[in-house]
């Protein structure tokens, strides 16, 4: 799941972010220090959440999914 946040405004120490989705909250607002985030924040955050939904033929699935589009390409270079 990949959830992006946009800066919304800045506190003492944390830059507050605000989740950007046309469905339901997942997080709400996500507040991260400023030490972390160095002198100038980034105005936008993306954010991946590993649920552990896949289970390793899932992966292997999206894998060969990736190799088959990649062996294509490399044979229509060549072509």
């Amino acid at each position: 799941m990949e959830l992006t946040f946009k800066h919304e405004k800045e506190t003492k120490n944390t830059v507050r972010y605000q989740e950007q989705t046309d469905g339901d909250i997942v997080i709400g607002p996500l507040y991260v220090q400023k030490s972390a985030l160095g002198e100038n924040p980034p105005t936008e955050l993306n954010l991946w959440i590993d649920l552990g939904e896949e289970d390793e033929a899932d992966e292997i699935d999206e894998i060969e999914e990736l190799l088959e589009g990649a062996e294509v390409d490399a044979v229509e270079e060549t072509a």
